[in-house]
């Protein structure tokens, strides 16, 4: 995906501080692409060939895994409740996964009801099992050994809207 032309403007009255011209510059941050829930399901299996990008958040570098692929999207369920909620937006990398060096990793992956996110693990059978971190409200999803489970990437970061709590 090509990376947009990206201005950001600092709350300081409309004058960039030096510090953030220079970081934008030495491509200290990176836009990531934001993608709806229902364009992930239509081509999760080639991401990069998404044409429906609702957005883009700009990260930094350090947030990312060298050699990474990113992308993002809004989370539609709590089934990772406390540790992601509804509405959070889910940074993952493409480019990790294969299955066997991913067990205990948090990721996305395509089931037929849209995209979840779940710990990956497998039983002493090797049949995948995809663990919510909720479980007093979801099931784990289990996958035989013979079918292929379908990972999207390894959720690698999210950005959370803090409620104000008095």
């Amino acid at each position: 995906m090509p990376a947009p032309n990206i201005v950001i403007q600092p709350a300081t009255g409309g004058k960039k501080s030096a510090s953030i011209d220079e970081k934008l510059k030495s491509r200290q941050f990176v836009p990531i692409p934001l993608i709806s829930g229902n364009a992930i399901k239509k081509e999760f299996k080639n991401i990069d060939l998404i044409k429906d990008i609702e957005d883009y958040i700009v990260v930094s570098k350090e947030m990312l895994s060298e050699g990474g692929n990113y992308f993002c999207f809004k989370l539609t369920e709590d089934s990772m409740s406390p540790i992601l909620e509804n509405g959070d937006i889910i940074g993952v990398n493409y480019s990790k996964r294969t299955p066997n060096t991913l067990r205990g990793k948090m990721i996305a992956a395509m089931i037929d009801e849209g995209v979840i996110v779940r710990y990956l693990n497998w039983d002493s059978s090797n049949n995948y099992i995809l663990e919510p971190y909720n479980f007093f409200k979801y099931r784990k999803v289990y996958i035989s050994k013979d079918k292929e489970v379908s990972i999207i990437g390894t959720v690698e970061w999210c950005w959370k809207k803090v409620e104000k709590v008095i």
